[in-house]
């Protein structure tokens, strides 16, 4: 049962563009060394852990231990995708709720594709920032877009642990 359900989640991996034991540990929300442990009927894996393997293929965990279940997950949605996609969805689910709002109407048919390759190249361009600068022109880009509520004096640092007091200019 254990070994079939093992074998079952390496041919998945493999079928889903030979998905690594870390790319798939990390979908599961499990460490690599639980993953391999499992995969290699070397050590015991706890239940939860045999439920999170199976949510990724999109089975319960009864069915991921049954021999009759199939491997492959029947939602059309899944097909075809690359484990590059798989984790990107799995970071969308775990994002914080303003960011998944974004995503979505980023994404979503009324913005246009002048829009999204403008929104793309800002994204890109603050990416190469340092983090202190790339807070500074997202701060100045909220204010220039919502005048009526400027930055406070008071601004959180970027690693948002702490305040830091706003740059003030000597007259």
């Amino acid at each position: 049962m254990w070994k079939r359900a093992a074998k079952r989640v390496k041919e998945w991996r493999r079928a889903h563009d030979d998905m690594s034991q870390e790319a798939f540990a990390q979908l599961a929300g499990i460490s690599i060394g639980t993953l391999q442990g499992f995969e290699s009927g070397a050590r015991g894996t706890r239940e939860l852990n045999v439920a999170k393997n199976a949510a990724v293929l999109g089975l319960t965990r009864e069915a991921l231990l049954n021999d009759d279940a199939p491997t492959e997950e029947p939602n059309p949605l899944l097909t075809n995708l690359r484990t590059e996609d798989l984790v990107i969805a799995n970071q969308f689910h775990h994002a914080a709720a303003e960011v998944k709002y974004a995503t979505k109407h980023f994404l979503s048919p009324a913005v246009s594709d002048e829009v999204r390759e403008r929104l793309a190249l800002i994204l890109r361009l603050l990416l190469q920032l340092d983090d202190d600068r790339a807070f500074e022109a997202v701060t100045h880009m909220l204010a220039v877009f919502d005048p009526a509520t400027p930055p406070s004096p008071q601004v959180l640092s970027p690693d948002h642990t702490h305040a830091r007091p706003a740059k003030t200019t000597k007259t």
